[in-house]
């Protein structure tokens, strides 16, 4: 048996409960319930602390996405819109940045794109 994953789900949905049940079958993984929304997910993260929290794109403001990334950098943020059977996968990190050149390099380098050179 690999390692489990603690994965936390937030919504009081019928969707989401049919995907906790499909979920808990799966033997590396443990899933616990934190609530109805990710304000209460996030008040419930000082008792647990899952690998990553599942929660309905419909039932967040982005203010609260915003929040808990900040606040649970580590905790990989998964929505889920039903609707369009598909997830949006959150995460952030922060880097410090000295200098605007450094601040326009790491722009290039997230855009996947390259700084033209002067001639």
């Amino acid at each position: 048996m690999g390692k489990c994953l603690e994965i936390g789900i937030c919504s009081p949905s019928l969707v989401m409960t049919g995907i906790e049940a499909s979920l808990k079958t799966h033997e590396n993984l443990h899933i616990i319930r934190m609530g109805k929304s990710l304000v209460e997910a996030a008040m419930e993260m000082k008792m647990v602390f899952p690998h990553a929290v599942i929660f309905e794109m419909r039932d967040a403001k982005q203010s609260d996405i915003v929040t808990f990334l900040h606040e649970y950098p580590h905790i990989r943020l998964i929505g889920l819109d039903p609707e369009r059977d598909a997830i949006t996968l959150f995460s952030v990190r922060e880097q410090k940045v000295s200098s605007v050149d450094e601040l326009a390099q790491i722009l290039f380098k997230c855009t996947g794109e390259q700084e033209q050179q002067k001639i």
